[in-house]
């Protein structure tokens, strides 16, 4: 506890400089007022004073330091009315407004556009990538609608390894090392079977931060990268509802007022619903016949609900709960289903009489997951969690604090077979606390984000110190030098091994008492992982909303945990092994150390009718385990993405989309031969008939082979009717793999039989929004 004093006396000090004698503050939120929504990036200045500022992502805004007296406040926001109120300001009194944002008639993308070249000015873009529902909208849609999964591949340092079953990997890291939240809760399993579609609906988001390296004191328990997704409020004026569906899957949503916000009254209480999900595992064989015999076996379902209360002066409170559930069978290979479900509270305040806005949350997430495969006992795997967070936020217009802390209680449940058929349940309950200070110090030259997280893991007795930094230094008004560092640690990990090509099934653990305690010779006291970041690269955000940038990046994830590939006994229940067996072939996880690095390019070029994006990346990720230095199979060394889209039509009704992705060839362990498995009886030489016969396989050196290379293209047109009614209509047709590229996904090493990613495949989809 010693240790938290000088934080909190910092922020102490740090908070009560706004109230200096003769001056107090004004603080409050804004909102577009036919909707009720936040809006982010709107000015707020004081008309005949050099004070202003800009509201954060939540609306909310704060200005210090104001004389006493009567102050006329400007509100301005682009594709809004601006909005004037005359306030009188009390020596050290905090002065709370609620402003609604009058629409103007206004093209909505350069509204858009303008609000990000504002929030340019103001943070330090590297490996930071802010995505709202217009930015994953320039994407085409292979179920339908935008998804994130499918604009995540696209974002440099992101490799998606496959359209079945693939997973994501950032920079080097695994998926389990990848912060995934939604509302502030965390989200084991983000992404559906089928490579292009995630567990959210774009219907309902409101932004999605995602950062591949570096990211601040805020996030933590994970080594790679964070995807913090945040849904929007319900309509507050007006019921409205989507509804869609397509030769893959079907959608609705349907969100709007229980007690309307008006002028006189802007409290609310609002619901947003959406439910998506497939049934393309039923249709394919009728839709696209000329599919192989594994078709498209996956099916999902997404369910999410938010009920939001919002009072006269800003403050909100959320209900939250959502359901996913995803299986993939392969007839007569293997079966996998999972389902998550999770729901909790967000409550946003800011008292009257203070200058300090309060978030805290309780979330409760529970993941269960199953993998069968013939002749094989089951494989379950769960994980759950309840976390709780209390946050501060101080937001001037030089200086911005955040204070955090949070404490994750978590429980893990893996049941497998062993190597002598016996099966095995292994438990742990694990607890985490944490707490965070993360500041933002702007001048003109230089936005500098010191942080620091305290993080303790109770179930080893570990404390672990994580410094973080990130700078921007403005060359000029168009270009900045841009940098970040940090250190990361995590507790949890899962039982793929990076030698897996296809990751239909991932069990989870928490603390896992099976990991060697030596490595290469030393011995390993702390079992936390460990890594530590570096990117330094440019930015340039110039004239015609060109965007530029290159980053060159280094990530050490100098302790690891991986499943052991070199496992030959059960320790617990099968056999008592003598003391001189080495530890790599007895224990179920082995450390290991990596390194990944490369150099990340990427130009985007925006306009009310055209859109071009171009990302390329350069990547290297290594290994080393007890013996060997290896590639993992995720090490894609070249990828490119192109997207183009093109608005047509007087009203710009038509929408033309399109994405090309080149990638070089995943590495894959190659095959020397197959030999028969002979097995002699206990205590002699004779072959035992009922365990001989099988093939086994002779592999090469690990991932020593590459795959062909990768490429793609994916087009989609989309029209729109709109009625005076208000409704809109959309018909929207997609098509995956135009020229049916024969990309590999899985060879069957015993059969010889070759699994493609999927082929050409067309897609129609209708959505009626009324």
């Amino acid at each position: 506890m010693n240790k938290s004093i000088p934080i909190l006396v910092f922020l102490a000090l740090a908070t009560s400089m706004p109230t200096i004698s003769q001056t107090g503050t004004i603080k409050g939120f804004v909102y577009d007022s036919s909707t009720g929504q936040p809006l982010p990036m709107a000015t707020i200045t004081l008309i005949d004073k050099t004070l202003g500022v800009i509201s954060d992502a939540g609306g909310f805004f704060l200005i210090p330091r104001v004389p006493a007296g009567s102050q006329l406040v400007k509100v301005s926001f682009l594709g809004f009315e601006d909005q004037l109120q005359t306030v009188t300001v009390k020596s050290e009194g905090v002065e709370q407004l609620v402003v609604n944002m009058k629409p103007q008639v206004y093209e909505l993308q350069s509204a858009t556009i303008s609000a990000e070249r504002r929030r340019q000015e103001h943070i330090n873009p590297v490996s930071a990538h802010h995505l709202n529902p217009l930015t994953l909208s320039k994407i085409p849609g292979m179920t339908g609608q935008s998804d994130l999964a499918e604009y995540l591949q696209v974002i440099p340092g992101i490799i998606f390894t496959g359209d079945r079953g693939g997973q994501f990997y950032v920079r080097g890291g695994e998926p389990v090392q990848n912060l995934v939240k939604l509302d502030g809760m965390t989200i084991i399993s983000p992404f559906h079977s089928v490579g292009f579609a995630s567990v959210f609906d774009t219907e309902i988001i409101g932004t999605a931060d995602v950062y591949t390296a570096g990211f601040g004191s805020r996030y933590g328990g994970r080594l790679s990268s964070v995807i913090d997704v945040k849904t929007r409020l319900g309509n507050r004026r007006e019921f409205k509802s989507k509804a869609s569906a397509s030769t893959f899957g079907y959608g609705f949503t349907l969100e709007g007022p229980l007690k309307k916000m008006t002028e006189k009254n802007p409290s609310s209480v609002s619901i947003i619903l959406s439910n998506k999900g497939s049934y393309i595992r039923k249709t394919a064989k009728t839709l696209y016949p000329y599919l192989d015999s594994t078709g498209i076996p996956f099916n999902y379902n997404d369910l999410y609900g938010k009920v939001s209360i919002v009072g006269r002066k800003g403050d909100q409170l959320d209900l939250i709960g959502m359901h996913s559930a995803d299986g993939a069978d392969y007839t007569g290979l293997v079966r996998s289903t999972w389902e998550n479900t999770g729901g909790g509270v967000r409550f946003l305040v800011s008292p009257s009489s203070s200058n300090l806005l309060f978030e805290s949350t309780l979330f409760y997430s529970d993941y269960r997951g199953n993998f069968l495969e013939p002749s094989k006992r089951p494989r379950t795997t769960k994980y759950n969690t309840l976390e709780g967070m209390f946050k501060m936020y101080y937001n001037g217009p030089v200086m911005k604090l955040v204070w955090g802390t949070e404490m994750n209680v978590s429980n893990t449940l893996h049941t497998f077979t062993g190597t002598s058929n016996l099966l095995k349940v292994d438990e742990y309950f694990s607890t985490e606390v944490f707490t965070y200070l993360e500041g933002t110090f702007e001048t003109q030259r230089f936005l500098i984000e010191p942080g620091l997280r305290l993080h303790y893991y109770a179930d080893k007795s570990n404390f672990s110190p994580e410094p973080r930094l990130k700078v921007r230094y403005r060359i000029n008004d168009l270009l900045n030098l841009n940098f970040a560092s940090g250190m990361y640690s995590q507790n949890l990990i899962s039982t793929n091994s990076t030698e897996d090509v296809m990751n239909l099934f991932q069990g989870y653990y928490i603390s896992p008492a099976y990991v060697q305690n030596t490595f290469r010779g030393k011995y390993i006291d702390n079992k936390i992982q460990l890594a530590w970041h570096a990117v330094l690269g440019l930015s340039y955000f110039g004239p015609q909303n060109l965007k530029l940038s290159v980053e060159g990046y280094v990530k050490d994830y100098y302790r690891m945990i991986n499943y052991n590939r070199y496992r030959l006994y059960d320790i617990i229940l099968d056999i008592e092994a003598p003391n001189d067996y080495p530890e790599y072939q007895l224990k179920y996880f082995v450390f290991e150390k990596g390194w990944a690095y490369g150099i990340d390019f990427l130009a985007d070029w925006n306009s009310p009718k055209w859109n071009f994006y171009l990302a390329y990346s350069l990547g290297y990720v290594i290994r080393n385990d007890e013996f060997i230095q290896y590639s993992p199979h995720f090490d894609r060394r070249h990828n490119l993405n192109l997207v183009f889209g093109y608005k047509l039509g007087t009203n710009k009704n038509w929408d033309l989309k399109a994405r090309w992705n080149l990638g070089s060839g995943f590495p894959f362990t190659q095959t020397y031969g197959l030999y028969e498995n002979l097995v002699t009886g206990p205590g002699q030489f004779s072959l035992d008939p009922a365990t001989s016969g099988a093939l086994n396989i002779w592999y090469a050196s690990i991932n020593g082979g590459r795959f062909p290379w990768y490429h793609r293209l994916d087009i989609a047109i989309q029209r729109t009717w709109k009625f005076n009614s208000g409704q809109n209509i959309e018909l929207a047709i997609s098509v995956m793999n135009v020229y049916n590229r024969q990309n590999v996904f899985y060879i069957d090493r015993i059969t010889m039989q070759r699994i493609n990613q999927l082929p050409f495949l067309p897609t129609i989809s209708l959505t009626w929004r009324f």
